[in-house]
C-alpha cells in the first residue's frame, strides 16, 4: 500500500510542476489569441461567394429586365468572373433573368396573359 501512495504523490507533484511552469510561462512564449473564425451567412444553405449566378443577378440589375440577355452582357459576366464561358453564362444570365422576373411578379403577369390567348 506505501508504494501505491508514494506513486500517486509523484504523478501529483509532476503534474503541479507542470502547471507551474505554463503559468509562469514569459509573456513572449504565450500563445496569443486565435484568430476569429469567419461569419457564416445567416441564411442557412447560403454561402459568402462570388459566384457566376450572383454576378449574373447583379448585371441583370444592373441593365434592367427590359435589356433581356445580350452578348455584351454575356462578355461583361465573363470578364466579371475572370473565367470566359460563353455557355455558362448565357445559362447563369438567363436564369437570373427569369428568378428576378419571379420575384417581382412580372412572371406572373406574362403567364396569365399567354394562358389567356
Amino acid at each position: 500500500m506505501a508504494t501505491a501512495t508514494k506513486k500517486t504523490t509523484a504523478a501529483t507533484t509532476t503534474a503541479n510542476k507542470k502547471a507551474t511552469a505554463k503559468q509562469t510561462a514569459p509573456v513572449d512564449e504565450q500563445p496569443t489569441a486565435a484568430k476569429p473564425k469567419p461569419r457564416k451567412p445567416k441564411a442557412p444553405g447560403v454561402q459568402a461567394k462570388v459566384t457566376r449566378p450572383y454576378l449574373a443577378g447583379q448585371i441583370i440589375a444592373k441593365h434592367g429586365l427590359a435589356a433581356g440577355v445580350t452578348p455584351a452582357m454575356v462578355a461583361e459576366l465573363n470578364e466579371a468572373y475572370g473565367k470566359p464561358n460563353d455557355v455558362e453564362s448565357a445559362f447563369c444570365l438567363k436564369n437570373a433573368h427569369h428568378a428576378i422576373r419571379g420575384a417581382t411578379g412580372l412572371a406572373e403577369d406574362q403567364a396569365y396573359e399567354d394562358a389567356a390567348s
